[in-house]
C-alpha cells in the first residue's frame, strides 16, 4: 500500500512532503483495526473516510486542508487496492455486503507486477518528465 500511494502521488505532482504523507496513511485501514476488529471490515469503509474527511475539513483551520485531504488519499487508495482483491471491500455499514473487483488474490504475483508498474511509472515522471 505505501509504494503504490506514493507512486500515486508522485504521479499526481504532489509536493514531497505530500507523497511521504499519502504512503504513510496510505496503511491507516489496516493500522487502526487494532488487532481487535475483523480485518477489511468498519475499517474498511469508505463512509468512514467520507464522514471523517469531511468533518475534519468543516472543523479544522483551512491551513490544515490539504494534509487532510492527504490523509484521506493515502486511506482512498488503499481501499481502492483492497476493492482489486478477492475478498473486496464493505459496501455499506452493518452489512455483510463487499465491493470485489477480483483481480487478484491478495500476495499473489499479479498484485505485485501492478505495485511495480505504478512504482516505474512514478520513477520515470518524477525522473525524465519533471
Amino acid at each position: 500500500h505505501k509504494i503504490l500511494g506514493a507512486s500515486v502521488a508522485a504521479i499526481a505532482g504532489l509536493p514531497p512532503t505530500a507523497v511521504i504523507i499519502v504512503a504513510a496513511s496510505s496503511v491507516l485501514p489496516d493500522a487502526i483495526e487494532l488487532r481487535i476488529f475483523k480485518h477489511r471490515g468498519w475499517s474498511h469503509g469508505w463512509w468512514l473516510y467520507a464522514f471523517l474527511t469531511a468533518t475534519l475539513l468543516i472543523a479544522a483551520p483551512s491551513a490544515f486542508s490539504p494534509y487532510i485531504l492527504y490523509v484521506s488519499l493515502g486511506a482512498a487508495i488503499h481501499l481502492a487496492c483492497d476493492s482489486l482483491t478477492m475478498t473486496g471491500i464493505p459496501v455499506e455499514p452493518f452489512s455483510d455486503k463487499r465491493f470485489a473487483i477480483r483481480l487478484f488474490k491478495t500476495g499473489d504475483l499479479v498484485e505485485y507486477l501492478i505495485t511495480a508498474l505504478f512504482a516505474a511509472g512514478a520513477i520515470a515522471l518524477v525522473t525524465f518528465v519533471r
